[in-house]
């Protein structure tokens, strides 16, 4: 199950988890620190990196700049946190590889 960037849905995490897990369903999200509340694979963007960038690009509106003229500024730094306790929970082998790419497991 793809969880995806909502406020709704990050108030209700737990349950959301908590029913797709009753029902042997893996979760994906692209919500940082979703993983800790058991989603098995979370891929986000820095916390550090998105602060940074939100302050780059909120001073130079309050210095004055047209919006339109501030260019889009994609993500450099992912992290991809899998939740191996929950996969093994519901019975799901992750790959070695993928595992070596994570940026944190969760035991």
């Amino acid at each position: 199950m793809f969880i995806s960037v909502s406020a709704v849905v990050n108030e209700a995490i737990d349950t959301v988890v908590q029913n797709a897990h009753a029902a042997k369903i893996p979760t994906i999200s692209l919500l940082g620190r979703t993983a800790e509340h058991g989603v098995v694979l979370s891929l986000a963007p820095s916390f550090t990196e998105q602060s940074e960038t939100a302050a780059r690009i909120t001073a130079r509106l309050l210095r004055g700049e047209n919006p339109i003229g501030i260019p889009l500024e994609v993500p450099k730094l992912m992290r991809l946190v899998l939740n191996l306790k929950e996969a093994k929970t519901i019975g799901i082998k992750v790959p070695l590889d993928l595992i070596s790419d994570a940026t944190r497991e969760i035991k």
